[in-house]
Protein backbone atom coordinates (compact mmCIF):
# COMPACT_ATOMS: atom_id res chain seq x y z
CA UNK A 1 0.00 0.00 0.00
CA UNK A 2 2.95 2.52 0.60
CA UNK A 3 3.95 1.65 -2.73
CA UNK A 4 0.46 3.20 -4.41
CA UNK A 5 0.88 5.59 -2.10
CA UNK A 6 3.60 6.79 -3.58
CA UNK A 7 2.67 6.41 -6.91
CA UNK A 8 -0.98 8.59 -6.10
CA UNK A 9 1.41 10.92 -4.21
CA UNK A 10 3.56 11.73 -7.63
CA UNK A 11 0.53 11.66 -9.87
CA UNK A 12 -0.98 14.51 -7.58
CA UNK A 13 2.44 16.49 -7.30
CA UNK A 14 2.73 16.05 -10.97
CA UNK A 15 -0.42 17.69 -11.58
CA UNK A 16 -0.10 20.64 -9.20
CA UNK A 17 3.49 21.28 -10.87
CA UNK A 18 2.08 21.54 -14.49
CA UNK A 19 -0.41 24.35 -12.78
CA UNK A 20 2.59 26.01 -11.16
CA UNK A 21 4.30 26.41 -14.46
CA UNK A 22 1.01 27.95 -15.37
CA UNK A 23 1.70 32.42 -15.59
CA UNK A 24 1.07 33.94 -12.06
CA UNK A 25 2.90 37.82 -12.27
CA UNK A 26 -0.33 39.49 -12.14
CA UNK A 27 -0.60 41.47 -15.51
CA UNK A 28 -1.13 44.96 -15.22
CA UNK A 29 -4.50 45.43 -16.15
CA UNK A 30 -6.96 42.26 -14.62
CA UNK A 31 -7.70 40.12 -17.90
CA UNK A 32 -11.20 40.04 -18.66
CA UNK A 33 -11.04 36.70 -19.81
CA UNK A 34 -10.05 33.16 -19.92
CA UNK A 35 -6.52 33.89 -20.12
CA UNK A 36 -5.83 33.87 -16.21
CA UNK A 37 -4.16 30.91 -14.33
CA UNK A 38 -5.36 29.80 -11.03
CA UNK A 39 -4.63 31.77 -8.70
CA UNK A 40 -3.66 34.91 -10.18
CA UNK A 41 -5.26 38.51 -9.80
CA UNK A 42 -8.65 38.21 -11.54
CA UNK A 43 -9.10 34.73 -11.80
CA UNK A 44 -12.77 33.88 -11.11
CA UNK A 45 -13.94 30.73 -9.23
CA UNK A 46 -15.14 28.95 -11.78
CA UNK A 47 -11.37 28.70 -13.11
CA UNK A 48 -10.76 27.59 -10.17
CA UNK A 49 -13.43 24.57 -9.76
CA UNK A 50 -12.14 23.70 -13.11
CA UNK A 51 -8.56 23.08 -12.27
CA UNK A 52 -9.61 21.11 -9.18
CA UNK A 53 -11.78 18.83 -10.82
CA UNK A 54 -8.86 18.24 -13.79
CA UNK A 55 -6.35 17.27 -10.51
CA UNK A 56 -9.11 14.86 -8.74
CA UNK A 57 -9.89 13.39 -12.27
CA UNK A 58 -6.15 13.00 -12.88
CA UNK A 59 -5.49 11.59 -9.47
CA UNK A 60 -8.06 8.66 -9.87
CA UNK A 61 -7.42 8.73 -13.68
CA UNK A 62 -3.61 7.94 -12.45
CA UNK A 63 -4.32 5.34 -10.14
CA UNK A 64 -6.53 3.27 -11.61
CA UNK A 65 -4.58 3.28 -14.70
CA UNK A 66 -1.29 2.26 -12.37
CA UNK A 67 -3.19 -0.64 -10.61
CA UNK A 68 -5.18 -1.69 -13.67
CA UNK A 69 -1.52 -2.07 -15.59
CA UNK A 70 0.03 -4.30 -12.60
CA UNK A 71 -3.36 -6.39 -11.97
CA UNK A 72 -3.04 -7.24 -15.77
CA UNK A 73 0.50 -8.29 -16.01
CA UNK A 74 0.02 -10.17 -13.03
CA UNK A 75 -2.40 -12.54 -14.62
CA UNK A 76 -1.21 -12.67 -17.70
CA UNK A 77 2.49 -13.21 -16.81
CA UNK A 78 2.27 -15.69 -13.57
CA UNK A 79 6.18 -16.02 -13.40
CA UNK A 80 8.83 -16.12 -10.08
CA UNK A 81 8.40 -13.04 -7.96
CA UNK A 82 11.62 -11.76 -9.53
CA UNK A 83 9.92 -11.73 -13.13
CA UNK A 84 7.41 -10.15 -11.22
CA UNK A 85 8.64 -7.30 -9.92
CA UNK A 86 10.92 -6.30 -12.92
CA UNK A 87 6.90 -6.54 -14.81
CA UNK A 88 5.81 -4.35 -12.23
CA UNK A 89 8.85 -1.56 -12.91
CA UNK A 90 8.21 -1.84 -16.26
CA UNK A 91 4.67 -0.82 -16.23
CA UNK A 92 5.43 1.54 -13.20
CA UNK A 93 7.57 3.55 -15.60
CA UNK A 94 4.94 3.05 -18.43
CA UNK A 95 2.37 4.64 -15.74
CA UNK A 96 4.84 7.67 -15.63
CA UNK A 97 4.80 8.39 -18.79
CA UNK A 98 1.00 8.23 -18.90
CA UNK A 99 0.83 10.88 -16.11
CA UNK A 100 3.49 13.02 -17.67
CA UNK A 101 1.57 13.60 -21.11
CA UNK A 102 -1.72 13.75 -19.24
CA UNK A 103 -0.33 16.82 -16.93
CA UNK A 104 1.35 17.79 -20.34
CA UNK A 105 -2.17 17.80 -22.01
CA UNK A 106 -3.57 20.01 -18.76
CA UNK A 107 -0.82 22.66 -18.92
CA UNK A 108 -1.75 22.57 -22.77
CA UNK A 109 -5.48 23.17 -22.36
CA UNK A 110 -5.67 24.30 -19.32
CA UNK A 111 -6.11 28.45 -20.68
CA UNK A 112 -9.26 27.35 -22.93
CA UNK A 113 -12.43 28.87 -21.94
CA UNK A 114 -15.31 27.01 -20.53
CA UNK A 115 -18.85 26.86 -22.43
CA UNK A 116 -19.74 29.93 -20.28
CA UNK A 117 -16.63 31.93 -21.20
CA UNK A 118 -18.23 34.04 -24.33
CA UNK A 119 -21.70 34.72 -21.60
CA UNK A 120 -18.45 36.35 -18.93
CA UNK A 121 -16.21 38.24 -21.46
CA UNK A 122 -19.28 40.10 -22.74
CA UNK A 123 -20.67 41.01 -19.58
CA UNK A 124 -17.42 42.20 -18.57
CA UNK A 125 -16.17 44.20 -21.18
CA UNK A 126 -17.51 48.03 -20.30
CA UNK A 127 -19.90 48.95 -23.34
CA UNK A 128 -18.23 52.55 -22.81
CA UNK A 129 -14.78 50.66 -24.34
CA UNK A 130 -16.53 49.74 -27.45
CA UNK A 131 -18.57 53.13 -27.95
CA UNK A 132 -14.97 55.10 -27.45
CA UNK A 133 -13.31 52.79 -29.96
CA UNK A 134 -15.92 53.33 -32.86
CA UNK A 135 -16.69 56.56 -32.07
CA UNK A 136 -15.10 59.24 -34.50
CA UNK A 137 -12.54 62.50 -33.13
CA UNK A 138 -14.43 65.67 -33.01
CA UNK A 139 -12.57 68.09 -35.56
CA UNK A 140 -12.12 70.20 -32.24
CA UNK A 141 -9.82 67.37 -30.56
CA UNK A 142 -7.79 67.33 -33.95
CA UNK A 143 -4.12 69.05 -32.69
CA UNK A 144 -3.27 71.79 -34.83
CA UNK A 145 -0.05 71.06 -37.35
CA UNK A 146 3.37 72.73 -35.41
CA UNK A 147 4.37 75.77 -36.24
CA UNK A 148 6.98 76.73 -38.70
CA UNK A 149 10.05 78.20 -37.69
CA UNK A 150 10.34 81.73 -37.95
CA UNK A 151 11.52 83.37 -41.55
CA UNK A 152 12.24 86.52 -42.26
CA UNK A 153 9.18 88.92 -44.28
CA UNK A 154 12.32 91.10 -45.32
CA UNK A 155 14.88 91.10 -48.23
CA UNK A 156 18.36 90.40 -46.09
CA UNK A 157 21.37 93.34 -46.17
CA UNK A 158 24.17 92.99 -47.26
CA UNK A 159 26.52 96.07 -47.00
CA UNK A 160 29.80 96.58 -48.67
CA UNK A 161 31.39 99.58 -46.61
CA UNK A 162 33.95 100.92 -49.50
CA UNK A 163 36.95 103.73 -48.99
CA UNK A 164 39.42 104.40 -51.67
CA UNK A 165 41.74 101.15 -51.22
CA UNK A 166 39.35 98.88 -49.71
CA UNK A 167 36.21 96.99 -49.46
CA UNK A 168 34.73 95.26 -45.96
CA UNK A 169 31.76 92.53 -46.37
CA UNK A 170 30.70 89.58 -44.88
CA UNK A 171 32.16 86.28 -46.23
CA UNK A 172 29.27 84.57 -46.25
CA UNK A 173 25.04 84.65 -46.45
CA UNK A 174 22.21 82.72 -47.08
CA UNK A 175 20.43 82.51 -50.65
CA UNK A 176 17.48 84.33 -50.58
CA UNK A 177 15.99 87.91 -51.94
CA UNK A 178 19.06 90.39 -50.62
CA UNK A 179 19.70 94.48 -50.67
CA UNK A 180 22.87 95.04 -51.51
CA UNK A 181 23.85 98.38 -50.31
CA UNK A 182 26.99 100.34 -50.91
CA UNK A 183 28.24 102.60 -48.08
CA UNK A 184 30.84 104.82 -49.56
CA UNK A 185 32.91 105.46 -46.64
CA UNK A 186 35.76 107.06 -48.95
CA UNK A 187 36.97 110.84 -50.40
CA UNK A 188 35.44 110.42 -53.84
CA UNK A 189 32.44 109.01 -55.60
CA UNK A 190 32.17 105.08 -56.09
CA UNK A 191 30.77 102.47 -57.66
CA UNK A 192 29.82 98.91 -56.35
CA UNK A 193 29.21 96.02 -59.42
CA UNK A 194 28.74 92.23 -58.06
CA UNK A 195 29.67 89.17 -60.29
CA UNK A 196 27.71 85.70 -60.32
CA UNK A 197 30.67 83.05 -61.03
CA UNK A 198 29.81 80.14 -62.20
CA UNK A 199 30.78 76.56 -61.37
CA UNK A 200 34.40 76.15 -62.99
CA UNK A 201 35.71 79.64 -62.04
CA UNK A 202 36.70 81.18 -58.62
CA UNK A 203 36.93 84.31 -57.33
CA UNK A 204 40.73 85.04 -58.48
CA UNK A 205 39.76 84.04 -61.58
CA UNK A 206 37.34 87.35 -61.90
CA UNK A 207 40.11 89.15 -60.41
CA UNK A 208 42.41 87.99 -63.06
CA UNK A 209 40.60 88.84 -65.90
CA UNK A 210 39.41 92.69 -64.19
CA UNK A 211 43.20 93.19 -64.22
CA UNK A 212 43.61 92.62 -67.70
CA UNK A 213 41.09 95.30 -68.67
CA UNK A 214 38.81 91.85 -69.47
CA UNK A 215 34.67 91.94 -68.46
CA UNK A 216 33.92 88.19 -67.72
CA UNK A 217 30.36 88.17 -68.77
CA UNK A 218 30.08 84.97 -69.91
CA UNK A 219 31.09 82.91 -66.88
CA UNK A 220 30.71 85.31 -64.00
CA UNK A 221 27.54 87.55 -65.23
CA UNK A 222 27.14 91.12 -63.13
CA UNK A 223 23.92 91.44 -61.18
CA UNK A 224 24.10 94.98 -60.65
CA UNK A 225 26.16 97.87 -60.24
CA UNK A 226 25.40 100.91 -58.80
CA UNK A 227 26.90 104.27 -57.35
CA UNK A 228 27.24 106.50 -54.20
CA UNK A 229 28.89 110.10 -53.29
CA UNK A 230 31.31 110.22 -50.88
CA UNK A 231 29.36 109.71 -47.24
CA UNK A 232 26.09 108.25 -48.82
CA UNK A 233 24.71 105.36 -49.58
CA UNK A 234 22.78 103.47 -52.09
CA UNK A 235 21.54 100.26 -52.46
CA UNK A 236 19.22 97.69 -55.17
CA UNK A 237 17.77 94.32 -54.53
CA UNK A 238 18.74 91.18 -55.96
CA UNK A 239 17.96 87.12 -55.71
CA UNK A 240 21.20 85.52 -54.37
CA UNK A 241 21.16 81.44 -55.09
CA UNK A 242 23.71 79.43 -53.60
CA UNK A 243 27.42 80.07 -55.15
CA UNK A 244 30.51 82.47 -55.38
CA UNK A 245 30.53 85.94 -56.14
CA UNK A 246 32.71 88.87 -56.28
CA UNK A 247 32.76 92.84 -55.73
CA UNK A 248 34.32 95.31 -56.87
CA UNK A 249 34.87 99.11 -58.17
CA UNK A 250 35.44 98.99 -61.91
CA UNK A 251 35.57 103.05 -62.25
CA UNK A 252 38.30 105.26 -61.63
CA UNK A 253 39.08 108.09 -59.27
CA UNK A 254 40.58 111.61 -60.62
CA UNK A 255 43.69 110.09 -60.99
CA UNK A 256 42.16 107.38 -63.79
CA UNK A 257 43.41 104.65 -61.83
CA UNK A 258 40.36 101.81 -61.20
CA UNK A 259 39.70 101.45 -57.67
CA UNK A 260 39.77 97.88 -58.40
CA UNK A 261 43.82 98.06 -58.81
CA UNK A 262 43.94 99.94 -55.45
CA UNK A 263 42.57 96.88 -53.38
CA UNK A 264 38.49 97.86 -53.57
CA UNK A 265 37.81 94.21 -54.53
CA UNK A 266 36.57 90.87 -52.53
CA UNK A 267 34.52 87.86 -52.61
CA UNK A 268 32.20 86.14 -50.71
CA UNK A 269 30.22 83.00 -51.14
CA UNK A 270 26.11 82.21 -50.87
CA UNK A 271 25.17 79.35 -48.90
CA UNK A 272 21.58 77.42 -48.65
CA UNK A 273 18.69 79.28 -48.00
CA UNK A 274 16.67 78.91 -44.93
CA UNK A 275 13.00 79.34 -44.46
CA UNK A 276 10.44 80.39 -46.96
CA UNK A 277 11.00 82.03 -50.05
CA UNK A 278 10.66 85.65 -49.90
CA UNK A 279 8.29 86.80 -52.98
CA UNK A 280 9.51 90.78 -54.71
CA UNK A 281 7.79 93.83 -53.68
CA UNK A 282 3.96 93.22 -55.62
CA UNK A 283 4.30 97.28 -55.28
CA UNK A 284 7.21 97.47 -58.01
CA UNK A 285 6.81 98.89 -61.50
CA UNK A 286 7.92 96.04 -63.87
CA UNK A 287 10.04 97.08 -66.46
CA UNK A 288 11.56 94.25 -69.47
CA UNK A 289 14.79 95.35 -70.98
CA UNK A 290 14.94 93.56 -74.29
CA UNK A 291 17.28 93.01 -77.31
CA UNK A 292 17.05 96.23 -78.05
CA UNK A 293 13.85 97.92 -76.40
CA UNK A 294 11.88 98.46 -73.34
CA UNK A 295 8.58 97.34 -71.83
CA UNK A 296 6.41 98.57 -69.15
CA UNK A 297 7.53 102.36 -68.88
CA UNK A 298 4.55 104.82 -67.72
CA UNK A 299 4.33 108.09 -67.15
CA UNK A 300 4.56 108.63 -63.06
CA UNK A 301 3.70 111.25 -60.31
CA UNK A 302 6.44 112.80 -58.37
CA UNK A 303 7.91 111.00 -55.67
CA UNK A 304 9.93 107.90 -54.93
CA UNK A 305 8.90 105.23 -56.90
CA UNK A 306 10.44 100.90 -56.72
CA UNK A 307 11.53 99.63 -60.23
CA UNK A 308 11.80 95.95 -60.90
CA UNK A 309 13.90 95.66 -63.93
CA UNK A 310 14.03 92.62 -65.62
CA UNK A 311 16.79 91.50 -68.81
CA UNK A 312 14.59 89.02 -71.27
CA UNK A 313 17.71 88.76 -73.28
CA UNK A 314 19.48 85.56 -73.37
CA UNK A 315 22.94 86.78 -73.97
CA UNK A 316 23.07 90.59 -73.34
CA UNK A 317 23.76 92.82 -70.43
CA UNK A 318 21.36 95.52 -70.07
CA UNK A 319 21.49 99.19 -67.91
CA UNK A 320 18.86 101.35 -67.41
CA UNK A 321 19.42 105.07 -67.10
CA UNK A 322 16.98 107.85 -65.98
CA UNK A 323 18.60 111.44 -67.56
CA UNK A 324 16.28 114.55 -67.29
CA UNK A 325 15.25 116.09 -70.88
CA UNK A 326 15.26 120.10 -71.07
CA UNK A 327 12.91 122.07 -71.83
CA UNK A 328 11.26 121.02 -75.71
CA UNK A 329 14.31 118.21 -75.69
CA UNK A 330 13.33 114.63 -76.96
CA UNK A 331 15.37 111.51 -76.17
CA UNK A 332 15.92 111.52 -79.66
CA UNK A 333 17.62 114.78 -79.72
CA UNK A 334 19.90 113.76 -76.55
CA UNK A 335 20.61 110.05 -77.75
CA UNK A 336 19.23 109.90 -81.03
CA UNK A 337 22.70 109.39 -82.14
CA UNK A 338 25.09 109.08 -78.94
CA UNK A 339 28.73 107.95 -78.94
CA UNK A 340 29.49 106.20 -75.96
CA UNK A 341 31.84 107.93 -73.83
CA UNK A 342 32.57 107.32 -70.61
CA UNK A 343 36.22 108.19 -69.17
CA UNK A 344 37.10 107.29 -65.58
CA UNK A 345 33.54 106.20 -64.75
CA UNK A 346 31.96 109.75 -65.57
CA UNK A 347 28.90 110.47 -68.21
CA UNK A 348 28.88 113.46 -70.20
CA UNK A 349 25.28 114.14 -68.47
CA UNK A 350 24.11 113.80 -65.14
CA UNK A 351 21.53 111.22 -64.39
CA UNK A 352 18.44 111.35 -61.96
CA UNK A 353 18.92 107.54 -62.03
CA UNK A 354 20.82 104.67 -62.84
CA UNK A 355 21.47 101.11 -62.35
CA UNK A 356 24.36 98.89 -64.46
CA UNK A 357 24.92 96.02 -65.61
CA UNK A 358 21.95 93.67 -65.05
CA UNK A 359 23.28 89.93 -66.60
CA UNK A 360 20.72 88.28 -68.87
CA UNK A 361 18.13 86.55 -67.10
CA UNK A 362 18.91 88.57 -63.93
CA UNK A 363 15.80 90.54 -62.39
CA UNK A 364 16.68 93.61 -59.80
CA UNK A 365 14.72 95.49 -57.82
CA UNK A 366 15.89 99.56 -57.61
CA UNK A 367 14.55 102.50 -55.95
CA UNK A 368 14.70 106.35 -56.44
CA UNK A 369 12.97 109.60 -56.20
CA UNK A 370 11.85 111.36 -59.59
CA UNK A 371 11.31 114.97 -59.75
CA UNK A 372 8.61 116.25 -62.05
CA UNK A 373 9.76 116.57 -65.37
CA UNK A 374 10.25 114.95 -68.44
CA UNK A 375 13.04 112.13 -68.96
CA UNK A 376 14.80 109.69 -71.23
CA UNK A 377 15.73 106.59 -70.47
CA UNK A 378 18.42 104.80 -71.86
CA UNK A 379 20.25 101.71 -72.33
CA UNK A 380 23.86 103.33 -72.85
CA UNK A 381 26.06 99.62 -72.45
CA UNK A 382 27.80 98.86 -76.12
CA UNK A 383 26.90 95.87 -78.27
CA UNK A 384 30.75 94.29 -77.71
CA UNK A 385 33.92 95.81 -76.78
CA UNK A 386 33.85 98.71 -78.24
CA UNK A 387 30.33 98.81 -79.99
CA UNK A 388 27.63 100.62 -80.87
CA UNK A 389 25.63 101.61 -77.94
CA UNK A 390 22.24 99.92 -76.96
CA UNK A 391 20.59 103.45 -77.12
CA UNK A 392 21.39 103.69 -80.57
CA UNK A 393 19.86 100.23 -81.84
CA UNK A 394 16.30 101.18 -80.61
CA UNK A 395 16.46 100.69 -77.01
CA UNK A 396 15.39 104.58 -75.67
CA UNK A 397 12.13 106.05 -73.89
CA UNK A 398 11.07 108.78 -72.62
CA UNK A 399 8.56 108.79 -70.17
CA UNK A 400 7.08 112.21 -67.87
CA UNK A 401 6.70 112.65 -64.21
CA UNK A 402 3.93 115.19 -62.97
CA UNK A 403 3.97 117.34 -60.39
Amino acid sequence: MAFWFTVEKFAFNLTFSARRRAPHAPPAVPPLHWDAAPGTPGAKPSERKIWHRCSMFFRAFSQKLVLSTVNVHRQVHPISQEGNAVHIRFNIRYGFVISGLTGMFIVACGGSAPSAAPTVAATSVPPTTVVVAVTPVPPTSTSAPAALEPVETEPAVLVFKVTDRSIEAPEFIRAGLTTIRLQNDGSVRHSLVVFDIDEDHTVDDVALELTGQFWPETWAPAIGQIAAEAGETNEWTVRLEKGLYAATDWTAGPDQVPHFAKGVFTGFEVSEAVGARIAWNSDAIEVGLEDFSFTGLQDLPAGRHTFRFVNRSDVQDHMITFVPLGDGQTVVDMFGDYVYERVGGTLDFEPAAEIGWIGPGQEVEYSFDLDPGNYAVVCLLPDGHPGTPHSNLGMLGQITVGG
